[in-house]
């Protein structure tokens, strides 16, 4: 396995974390603030829509 794949898979691990996580917060806490003040909900919903790596997902349409 090549290190782009290896990274690859992590990126997709990463992201489907991202989205369970967020699913999990939302069912438990609602629209209540997050921990340390945060957005709770809101402030994951960005973070889930962001992409792992980006560098290397630009990468791969250049192969």
């Amino acid at each position: 396995m090549t290190l782009g794949e290896a990274l690859t898979d992590v990126a997709e691990l990463v992201g489907r974390w991202r989205t369970d996580h967020l699913l999990a917060t939302r069912r438990a806490m609602g629209a209540k603030p997050g921990t340390g003040g945060s957005a709770g909900v809101a402030w994951l919903e960005k973070r889930a829509n962001k992409v792992v790596f980006p560098e290397l997902w630009t990468a791969r349409s250049h192969v």
